[in-house]
């Protein structure tokens, strides 16, 4: 397994381009089966495609290791080749980044990161736009990947 991880603090877009990337995904017709539906009413996302003849898996989670261990077993359940998932950092050590280095290291999985850009503002609406074309960028970044 592939692991690309979208890495970086807290509130600066990671479930957002990684919604989208599901949604662009979900929406190619190079997706020919829809394995685990992503549900888009709740904030954050697992998903399972076959998307051009590969078994691709997405989550948004990614605080911490204890909510990325489901979507890692489904990963795992459905033989997914490449996944992308969020990873954070947190002082405590208890960041997801740890526990994707772990899998790295005791399953002999690859692991890729890439750092999500934002723009830093006391109000964030102020950047929106500038905000949006990175999210946009990131998202079409991630897709060349597949």
């Amino acid at each position: 397994m592939k692991i690309i991880s979208l890495w970086g603090k807290g509130e600066i877009g990671k479930t957002t381009v990684l919604v989208d990337l599901c949604k662009k995904i979900q929406a190619d017709k190079r997706t020919s089966e829809i394995i685990v539906a992503p549900n888009y009413n709740n904030h954050d996302i697992i998903a399972v495609f076959v998307f051009d003849n590969k078994i691709i898996g997405i989550t948004s989670y990614g605080d911490n290791e204890k909510v990325l261990t489901e979507p890692f077993q489904i990963f795992r359940e459905n033989n997914c080749e490449l996944v992308f998932c969020a990873g954070r950092v947190k002082r405590t050590n208890t960041g997801s980044v740890r526990y994707l280095e772990r899998l790295r290291d005791e399953e002999n999985f690859e692991l890729d990161w890439v750092k999500k850009d934002y723009v830093e503002a006391e109000v964030k609406e102020i950047y929106q736009k500038e905000m949006d074309s990175i999210n946009n960028i990131t998202v079409n970044l991630l897709y060349d990947k597949l």
